[in-house]
């Protein structure tokens, strides 16, 4: 808005924004000639605009800045010079106005929006720190980034992201690669003290400058916790090696104990009874028919001596390696079940490390025991070979399948004696199919590992 009076407050000049605006303002309509003081109509506006006018026709330029009208909602911005004559006097005065509401308006809004920034950013725990993405200097930095690191304000904003590093290179490759999630990285203190943080970034422009903003958090005690777990699995680890050890030992104790001692009771047992058929050759016939009765029981029950015995640790297993006891077994299991069994076994196989030999044995066990009594099945396949320095058994079956939930179940205890089995000798366990596509178990162990 422009406008000029003379040293009596009348209208010299005025264009049309000033018009419009006495109108809007103070439902005044202008002319040249006019005393202006007289078209506000509002007191406290009129005050005002002669105590301007004045200081300006007292030869002063000057810069205003009020509210204008009955809601004193508009904001103008005046800038008013004195009008000299030739000889320097002053005659008038020029005014030149703009409306500076909605400029206040969004400067208060920013004011507000940095103050409410401000309050966020202290009162997030997690340290959060922005910096210049080119010089590596701090811009910004909370209270909790000062308690993490022990630096005073002062010396914040005269280091770089490098004295928080406690890995430079690492850390600065990271940002010149724009990395938004750093899951790990160690940050040292300002008394040397080493410590593991997680980060979150980004990146933008700000003030004119390219910055990246950080969230980091502290996660020593996660990565204690973490450290702790693992090694309390290490312990688990190396308790259920031992009772996996242990019990075999006992197993091969106990069949033993079994084949030698009950064995040979049970043999001694027989004996007894063909000698005492030999002495009482006039018995009568119901004797006899008891005798030979005793000496069928006795047979049975060496079979089942035998049977438990080998259960407990395959004789063939110790005396003529893996793929004998291997064979057997399958044998045995065909006749017990009736499933008719295929087998490939490679003969080249043994000799192998005895708590190798023992784990595939006991897999093949319980993998067999799993297919009679849940598969269904009528056929099983079972292969044994060397490949590529691994030694690989499979086992598959025709029967129902398996879901996944089965396999995973935390109550199917076989499955995981077997993933047990196969850990402690450095191996992997993988067991598939679908329901109603039958089973496939393959076990592959890397050979010459174990000591």
């Amino acid at each position: 808005m422009l406008l000029s009076i003379d040293r009596n407050y009348r209208y010299l000049y005025f264009n049309t924004a000033h018009s419009d605006v006495m109108k809007r303002v103070y439902h005044t309509d202008i002319a040249v000639g006019m005393d202006i003081l007289t078209c506000i109509t509002l007191e406290h506006d009129r005050n005002a605009a002669r105590a301007n006018y004045d200081r300006t026709l007292g030869g002063e330029s000057h810069t205003s800045v009020r509210t204008y009208g009955a809601d004193e909602s508009s904001y103008f911005e005046s800038h008013l010079n004195p009008i000299l004559d030739e000889n320097n006097q002053v005659v008038g005065a020029t005014a030149m106005a703009r409306d500076i509401t909605q400029r206040l308006r969004d400067q208060e809004a920013l004011r507000y929006s940095e103050e409410r920034y401000r309050q966020l950013f202290e009162m997030e725990s997690d340290t959060v720190l922005m910096l210049d993405w080119e010089t590596g200097r701090f811009m910004e930095y909370n209270g909790a980034a000062l308690r993490m690191y022990g630096y005073t304000k002062e010396e914040f904003g005269t280091i770089r992201h490098s004295d928080l590093s406690a890995e430079p290179p690492v850390t600065g490759l990271s940002i010149r690669n724009k990395e938004t999630v750093v899951p790990l990285r160690l940050h040292r203190k300002k008394d040397g003290t080493i410590f593991p943080v997680e980060i979150a970034c980004s990146y933008f422009e700000y003030q004119g400058h390219q910055v990246l903003v950080a969230a980091i958090r502290d996660i020593t005690e996660r990565v204690r916790s973490d450290e702790r777990l693992v090694e309390l699995n290490h312990k688990l680890y190396a308790l259920n090696e031992h009772i996996q050890t242990v019990q075999e030992r006992e197993r091969i104790a106990i069949a033993r104990d079994i084949h030698d001692d009950i064995g040979q009771s049970i043999t001694v047992l027989k004996l007894d009874v063909e000698w005492i058929l030999c002495r009482i050759p006039d018995a009568g016939q119901d004797v006899f028919e008891r005798l030979h009765e005793m000496l069928l029981s006795v047979d049975q029950l060496t079979s089942k001596v035998q049977r438990i015995a080998a259960d407990l640790r395959p004789p063939l297993l110790d005396q003529m390696g893996l793929v004998a006891a291997v064979e057997w077994q399958v044998s045995e299991f065909s006749k017990r079940s009736g499933l008719e069994c295929f087998m490939m076994l490679n003969e080249d196989i043994d000799p192998l490390e005895e708590q190798l030999a023992t784990t595939v044995m006991r897999i093949v066990q319980e993998a067999l025991t799993n297919i009679a009594r849940h598969s269904g099945a009528t056929e099983v396949s079972v292969s044994l070979c060397k490949k590529d320095g691994n030694l690989i058994l499979e086992i598959s079956d025709n029967g129902c399948g398996i879901a996944p939930e089965q396999i995973n179940s935390v109550k199917a205890y076989g499955m995981i004696g077997m993933q047990e089995r196969a850990r402690i000798c450095r191996g992997k366990l993988e067991i598939g199919g679908e329901p109603g596509g039958g089973t496939i178990l393959q076990l592959t162990v890397p050979l010459g590992v174990l000591p």
